[in-house]
């Protein structure tokens, strides 16, 4: 065989490479450790974004209520797809639950859950203390999903498959489908040709790529060679009906197809065919127009922009309806309805304009991409407001912390009492994941710098809990014991802080201020 037929043989479609192979092995081999500053995840798993959707849901059920399609008496499942690390999920469980009680709409009955394809990220769920709550009430259920294996969707605690359900199904996509199997195709001179891409292609073919890096194709592979096809080709037929929609209408030019996310969908269909899909992504809804694939790599992964304009033409063609945000952003929030209406669910229309689109999720990454220089001269008044605004982001406290701390010993007695009942709400949204922020010592040193020992020992003993012990930590207990007068304390802590950390000076320093207390006057 000679090279060039053994290089046509390698060649295979886009979401037939091994990349995508790779792809899954990665999360499956980090599992929980993926969000350890290796994915991005704080546009799409924040309070903010949360409340919108919690919002959204709300209002849907409500329009499901007023047209008869909702029985009361079966509960309205929410399923939310690669849920990770299970902090969006602990924030949109706390809005949820909180809009029930505020609306008085405890006779709905939710069912929400978390689902993902590593096993292991199921397992910590299950250990997860912020999630048991949830988990005892019945609110929430996990889930093994895998969105290649046609099998299906188990529920671990009520041990029943999630199928034809009496309801229709509420679907959560955050940054899931720009990491799913994705086709390349042209239009040719109104022939449709498929992108063939070499079989072994690997990230690791770049040469030094960094992580959040944009990188083309041919970064990594020689290109594409473009192949004739005729339809059908996914023997699928509204989805080969897209295809062909897109090959009459569009003249030469390139566009992505997220075959992935459709084969998804098409498999959800089967558990209802009355579907909510809400998704924030990495995505263009602008019509089709010549676009070359790119990979932004995240470690040893990757994730792609994907076309919602071909996931809205689907929920079209299943007699649905979509939602886009107006304003292109970093991120786009799609809402697509299957089986339904906008003009028949007029409340979610509303929820859609004034929580996914006025302010979107997207509006709240781009702010916040800016809030290390704007905070530089923003008033501790204006952080506040604006913290109160995103539902008490406690990452974004962390961030603000420095410039609130310089600004503290000028504030009036009254902003620092309501200081210290935001404070309470900032660490209710803590959320414990593998090196993530520490939260609970910053607010305890606010509550330090503000001689509220008491309080700040609290939450100082609570990181420790999460944390482990630092000399640090050790060291910022035992001042809180000291200030409060509990000599003996203080002085076990600093001496377990300086066996920790021999150089700490500081905790040397008021050992010894202890001990001369202890000599005769």
């Amino acid at each position: 065989m000679d090279m060039q037929n053994f290089a046509l043989e390698q060649l295979v479609p886009f979401s037939q490479c091994e990349l995508w192979d790779k792809q899954r092995d990665f999360y499956k081999s980090e599992n929980i450790n993926a969000w350890n500053n290796k994915i991005p995840f704080y546009a799409s798993s924040n309070p903010y974004i949360a409340n919108a959707y919690a919002h959204t849901i709300v209002r849907y059920t409500q329009d499901l209520i007023r047209t008869k399609q909702c029985n009361l008496k079966k509960p309205i499942y929410i399923l939310e797809m690669g849920a990770g690390a299970g902090l969006f999920s602990f924030y949109i469980l706390k809005a949820l639950r909180k809009l029930q009680q505020q609306l008085a709409l405890t006779k709905i009955k939710f069912k929400y859950i978390m689902a993902d394809l590593t096993l292991a990220n199921i397992e910590f769920w299950e250990r997860h203390p912020n999630l048991q709550p949830y988990l005892q009430e019945g609110l929430l259920d996990f889930a093994y999903y895998d969105s290649e294996e046609k099998q299906p969707i188990y529920l671990k605690h009520a041990a029943i498959p999630l199928t034809k359900l009496k309801n229709p199904l509420v679907v959560i996509a955050n940054y899931v489908f720009d990491s799913l199997k994705h086709d390349f195709f042209r239009i040719k001179d109104e022939r449709l040709q498929i992108g063939m891409i070499n079989r072994s292609t690997k990230l690791s073919d770049a040469a030094n790529i960094t992580s959040n890096q944009s990188i083309a194709i041919t970064d990594i592979d020689p290109g594409f060679t473009f192949k004739d096809i005729s339809l059908p080709y996914y023997d699928n037929t509204l989805i080969d009906d897209l295809l062909e929609t897109y090959r009459i209408s569009q003249a030469n030019t390139s566009f992505t197809f997220p075959i992935g996310a459709l084969t998804c969908l098409e498999q959800l269909r089967e558990i209802n065919k009355n579907i909510l899909l809400l998704a924030s992504d990495k995505g263009y809804v602008a019509p089709i127009a010549g676009y070359l694939p790119e990979l932004v790599v995240h470690d040893s992964a990757f994730s792609m922009m994907v076309n919602f304009t071909a996931i809205a033409d689907y929920a079209k063609r299943h007699q649905g309806d979509c939602y886009n945000q107006t304003l292109p952003q970093s991120i786009n929030t799609g809402l697509f309805v299957f089986n339904n209406s906008l003009t028949n669910l007029y409340e979610l229309q509303q929820a859609a304009i004034t929580y996914l689109d006025l302010f979107s999720p997207g509006s709240l990454l781009e702010f916040s991409m800016q809030l290390d220089r704007l905070q530089q001269t923003c008033s501790i008044h204006a952080l506040m407001t604006y913290l109160a605004f995103i539902c008490w982001d406690n990452y974004t406290f962390d961030r603000c912390l420095p410039s609130i701390l310089i600004q503290l010993k000028a504030c009036k007695p009254e902003t620092i009492s309501n200081i210290l009942v935001y404070l309470e709400q900032i660490a209710a949204n803590f959320y414990y994941m593998p090196k993530t922020h520490d939260t609970l010592s910053n607010i305890g040193t606010l509550l330090y710098e503000l001689q509220q020992y008491e309080r700040a020992l609290s939450y100082f003993k609570q990181s420790l809990q999460y944390f482990g012990e630092t000399d640090q930590r050790l060291y910022n207990i035992a001042l809180c014991h000291y200030f409060l007068e509990q000599y003996e304390e203080a002085e076990t802590l600093f001496t377990a802080a300086i066996k920790l950390n021999a150089d700490n000076i500081k905790a040397f320093g008021w050992l010894g201020h202890i001990q001369k207390r202890k000599l005769p006057s």
